[in-house]
């Protein structure tokens, strides 16, 4: 919390409202650039301050150069004018972050996005194979049905035709009979003609030979 303690009022309020997983992380960068100054050989001599290269001293003079104990010393001024650096740097680092993510994740919406549109055009394009499909049936059966009406109506024609022929035969057939009985009767009337003139022919001659019996008996 010493760290935190030299942030800005701003800076602090920002703090405390990372996540946990945040602040362990601004932690972690704090604690990584004091190892960085640790590993430096005690002669060197100390540079200005860079926000790319932060140092952590215990506090002494100030001045900037080697104590007697060898150590470089940085004032409390310094120290807080790091954090505040070392907290811009973690914010644009975050920002920076966030931005990544929010472009990933932006890239991963676009998918999405055209995942769902593609999912849609081929949810259009089977109904529309489907309608394809149904309009095909409906008009092979319609034309099925109109095939069986045109079979109906020429077995009904040909059953008429059939009907027609057998009456015609039948009224032929009467017709014939008629003729017949006609004939028949003709014939049976020339026939009793026949009969009564060929008796009326006996008789004629039966009295001829009586009237020529007598002829003969009177000589």
């Amino acid at each position: 919390m010493y760290d935190v303690s030299q942030l800005t009022t701003e800076q602090r309020q920002q703090y405390l409202r990372l996540p946990r997983d945040k602040m362990k992380q601004f932690r972690q960068l704090v604690e990584t650039q004091k190892a960085t100054n640790d590993a430096k050989p005690a002669t060197q001599a100390i540079k200005p301050i860079s926000w790319a290269r932060w140092l952590d001293q215990p506090i002494g003079s100030g001045n900037g150069t080697k104590t007697a104990s060898g150590a470089a010393q940085l004032n409390a001024d310094t120290i807080r004018e790091m954090r505040r650096a070392q907290w811009d740097e973690f914010e644009r680092q975050t920002k920076s972050q966030k931005s990544s993510q929010q472009r990933a994740e932006d890239e991963r919406q676009q998918q999405r996005e055209a995942q769902r549109e593609a999912a849609k055009q081929a949810a259009k394009e089977r109904e529309r194979q489907q309608d394809l499909k149904k309009g095909e049936a409906e008009l092979a059966a319609k034309q099925r049905e109109r095939e069986q009406e045109a079979e109906e109506d020429a077995a009904k024609l040909a059953a008429k035709t059939i009907e027609r022929q057998a009456k015609a035969k039948k009224e032929a057939a009467k017709q014939e009979i008629k003729i017949q009985e006609r004939q028949q009767k003709a014939k049976r009337k020339a026939d009793r003609k026949d009969a009564k003139a060929l008796v009326r022919q006996k008789k004629l001659e039966q009295k001829a030979r009586q009237y020529d019996a007598k002829d003969e008996n009177k000589k």
